[in-house]
């Protein structure tokens, strides 16, 4: 505990790495339904609890940062506050979308198995690296199928979550719904202007014999007066 911000910082374990690990913040506990009380206000509710995890993690993070690592401007950061149950969906879709790609900026020091600093023969300590950068990247995969299991355990379990999907699929079925009903007016409009059309070409050639018979009858006078 004394040295737990100097470890998280960069100080290496030099091979006593073993429990060193039980300085993160240990999640599993709370990937069970039992650690919170109901969706309430209370310091044992869902929101209180998660709210506590999270930032926990968050903080963490911010303590044992590997400040080497390579991030483009526009990265996208791990936000720290979890939320309430009133909390607008956008701000929880985006908090959901940074933390399902989680991926720890901790340098996992720690992890080491060799001090380096201790052996002057170039190859030998070039190996020690290439064995310790592989322990780090162990730990840190480690870490991350830790905690993304964790998040979609809490985003399952989100009232919020639940309530934007009933939004959607009532929204879907609305959609469906409204073309199901511009299709039958369609349908009837098609129908109607049909009858429409037929019973003005009825009345068209009722006005065409009626006229075919007057001229029939101005011809037939004229052969007369012949």
């Amino acid at each position: 505990d004394e040295h737990r911000t100097a470890i998280l910082k960069g100080w290496s374990a030099s091979g006593t790495g073993d429990g060193a690990e039980g300085m993160l913040f240990d999640v599993v506990p709370f990937m069970h339904a039992s650690c919170y009380s109901g969706y309430g206000d209370d310091s044992n509710g869902f929101f209180a609890v998660y709210g506590r995890v999270f930032a926990s993690i968050f903080d963490e993070e911010q303590e044992g940062k590997d400040f080497d690592i390579n991030q483009s401007e526009g990265d996208a950061r791990l936000v720290r506050d979890f939320g309430q149950c009133d909390e607008d969906w956008q701000t929880v879709a985006t908090f959901y979308q940074l933390w399902e790609s989680f991926s720890s900026e901790m340098t996992f020091a720690w992890a080491d198995q060799y001090d380096t600093t201790e052996v002057d023969h170039r190859r030998m300590r070039r190996a020690m690296d290439n064995e310790n950068r592989r322990e780090r990247k162990a730990a840190k995969k480690e870490r991350n199928e830790t905690v993304v299991p964790l998040v979609k355990f809490v985003k399952r379990r989100d009232p919020r979550v639940a309530e934007r999907r009933k939004t959607i699929e009532k929204e879907r079925i609305e959609r469906e719904q409204a073309l199901k009903d511009e299709a039958v007016r369609k349908k009837r409009e098609a129908a109607e202007a049909r009858e429409l059309w037929r019973q003005e070409t009825a009345i068209d050639m009722t006005i065409m014999e009626q006229e075919d018979r007057i001229q029939g009858r101005i011809r037939l006078a004229d052969l007369d007066d012949d």
